[in-house]
């Protein structure tokens, strides 16, 4: 296959892998599902985070599962595909798994060769609606399983009737024996043939949803013949089990319903060299940098796809302009916005950017340090006079970021006309930028914060952090905040915790505190007077939650320790303080200069931010909060410095800003 300028890789699973490695695993799976020593009902958890080929997987597994045939040791497998996050009724999960397990048995000829069988499995219905549902079902037209569902006697919330049961397990034994030419009553589905439900992007759904699909899976492990392939991020399920069972009763559900675990491993930077190499085997400079854009981008399959589409994108673009554009100084840039975009946004505003980047890297080793291990040998810096911008610090401890700065031309009118190019591509790239999660609302830009040491507190403690997270760049707005307030947020009693409910209904709280009063609710300023609870109920319902303790201090300071953001030495010129003399909040995006070195905004002034630890223990009821405000001094505003608030305290110093797992 050739990849030309203006081409665009399709975004869907692919049923045949093979250039993600994945035709052992896939042969791992299907052997597991096909053999007739493994007993049913059974259910295969392939787990993995987002973009990182699940589907790819599961749809390879189908293709082996359809293309293999019946021997000795080998049942007959018949699939079925279940996307469960497109129902949007959590009641209706059972009814729409059935119905779409009775459209896949529409298909081929099979309601032809078994139409007698059929109508005296229909007879068993005991209703004459059902009966005639059924019947239609026969003839190829539509069946409606929730119509069927109210015939039916003895209904649960959830569950089948004997009556359905019995019905259900003699419909799918026909369905998978058939052709086999098996006489006799006897079902013997782990010897002939099974039913293998796939369910995919299971995370994607919201989370009393996914908790729903997982209690309708588990009706099914007294039914034989029914195997069931979840293909999810892990901790997405656990977090969703979690809020109603708690931790450890997470782990107990899972180990009752999933027989087999699998987590799809971090694809190799050679084999998506080889991916890339297949699409544009005429473009040795792609193949150059493609191991530093799979460690940029984590070996996320997805990513890649979506990048080579920006760079076709944009090619197309230089050719059709007629711009005489290097190739490699055209992927530098593209590598540059997709992966990092606040270092592009700076080169934008300032295209001389990357020639003081050069400088400086050029300075640092020639006395023989590495760019990236600078903050170890700071003082040494300074006594050579080799200063680092403040808008550079947090860039220049990225190994990946050096390595691509560095091969840059030293050309302005050129990144000029890189920056140009990208301009008018704008547009068009951010249809490639669809987020991935369907409860993320689009509420506020945010970072990735990788998992790893950082040091914490005042002692600067080693400390780790074992998971990647997002985390707001800003804090939350007024802007944001009101959407919230007209979805209903303060109505709606999902969105909040018990202990908030009990606040809202006591005070018949309906807005912040501060909401009437136009000094404090412009639309870009950060929103003040709510109480830890107000800040829960719009987390919940924006899918993301408050973040910890280590989690924020980590986003605020870095991994090496500083007492601010920017640096070690206080400055009123980047944060709003006491010092600053305005006497109330300012835009989120007002202190550029002020940001964290991973890129967040206002964590240090502006308003004191809740968080989810507790300060001391839970009985207290008191949350810390971080980050201080425009009404605090320097000593407040430092990374490390916390204090504890009762939750239901409204200040007008006080706002929030969220993190979110990364599934």
């Amino acid at each position: 296959m050739s990849y030309e300028p203006g081409d665009i890789i399709s975004d869907e699973a692919q049923s045949q892998a093979k250039e993600f490695g994945f035709e052992a695993y896939a042969k791992t799976i299907a052997d597991i599902i096909a053999k007739k020593k493994n007993k049913t009902p059974m259910v295969i958890g392939i787990y993995g985070p987002w973009g990182s080929g699940k589907t790819s997987l599961m749809q390879t597994v189908q293709t082996q599962l359809l293309e293999a045939k019946p021997s000795k040791t080998h049942r007959r497998c018949k699939p079925v595909w279940f996307q469960a996050w497109k129902y949007a009724e959590e009641d209706a999960i059972l009814a729409a798994l059935v119905e779409e397990t009775i459209k896949t048995m529409q298909q081929g000829d099979f309601l032809k060769r078994r139409k007698k069988d059929l109508k005296i499995l229909a007879k068993r219905l005991d209703t004459t609606k059902a009966f005639k549902l059924f019947s239609k079902f026969i003839t190829g037209g539509a069946f409606d399983v929730t119509e069927l569902f109210k015939e039916l006697p003895h209904k649960e919330r959830l569950g089948f009737y004997d009556t359905f049961r019995a019905f259900f397990e003699d419909l799918i034994w026909t369905y998978v024996s058939d052709g086999l030419g098996i006489t006799g009553s006897g079902k013997n589905f782990d010897n002939t043939g099974v039913l293998v439900v796939f369910i995919d992007d299971l995370d994607r759904c919201p989370n009393p949803r996914i908790l729903k699909i997982l209690e309708t899976i588990k009706l099914f492990m007294d039914i034989k013949g029914c195997v069931f392939v979840i293909g999810a991020a892990k901790d997405a399920i656990e977090k969703a089990i979690g809020e109603t069972y708690g931790e450890e009763g997470a782990e107990r559900f899972l180990d009752k319903i999933v027989q087999v675990t699998f987590t799809l491993p971090k694809i190799p930077e050679t084999q998506i060299a080889e991916y890339c190499a297949t699409l544009a085997p005429d473009d040795p400079v792609l193949h150059t940098y493609t191991p530093l854009l799979a460690r940029s981008v984590n070996h996320n399959l997805r990513a890649i796809k979506r990048f080579l589409n920006n760079l076709s994108l944009t090619k197309s673009l230089a050719i059709n302009l007629e711009l005489d554009l290097p190739q490699e100084a055209l992927l530098r840039w593209n590598i540059l916005e997709y992966v990092f975009p606040r270092l592009a946004h700076m080169v934008k505003d300032h295209p001389n950017t990357i020639g003081t980047f050069q400088e400086k890297i050029g300075q640092i080793e020639q006395l023989g340090i590495k760019p990236e291990d600078w903050r170890q040998h700071e003082a040494n810096l300074q006594e050579k006079n080799v200063v680092i911008p403040d808008t550079l610090q947090g860039f220049m401890s990225d190994a990946n970021i050096i390595e691509l700065v560095k091969g840059f031309p030293q050309d302005r009118p050129l990144i000029e006309q890189l920056i140009s190019l990208s301009a008018t591509a704008a547009v068009a790239t951010q249809v490639l930028e669809e987020e991935p999660r369907l409860d993320q609302r689009g509420l506020g830009k945010m970072v990735k914060i990788p998992q790893g040491e950082f040091l914490y507190g005042d002692e600067k403690t080693p400390t780790t952090i074992d998971h990647d997270y997002l985390m707001d760049v800003y804090p939350v707005t007024n802007k944001q905040y009101r959407q919230f307030m007209e979805a209903g947020g303060y109505e709606k009693e999902e969105f909040w915790p018990d202990e908030g409910m009990k606040w809202k209904k006591k005070g018949k709280r309906v807005q912040p505190d501060s909401w009437g009063d136009p000094k404090w609710n412009q639309p870009e300023y950060p929103v003040v007077g709510v109480t830890c609870f107000e800040a829960e109920a719009f987390a919940k319902w924006a899918g993301k939650r408050l973040p910890t303790e280590p989690e924020w201090e980590k986003a605020a300071r870095g991994t090496d320790g500083g007492e601010y953001p920017w640096g070690e030495e206080f400055d009123k010129d980047k944060c709003n303080s006491e010092e600053s003399g305005i006497k109330g909040t300012t835009p989120v995006t007002k202190y550029v200069n002020g940001v964290s070195p991973f890129g967040c905004y206002d964590m240090a002034g502006n308003v004191w931010e809740w968080t989810a630890s507790w300060y001391g223990n839970e009985q207290g009821g008191r949350r810390v909060i971080r980050g201080g405000s425009w009404d605090y001094g320097p000593v407040s505003l430092r990374s490390s410095y916390r204090i504890g608030l009762p939750a239901g305290d409204r200040n007008f110093d006080i706002g929030f800003r969220l993190a979110q797992d990364i599934p």
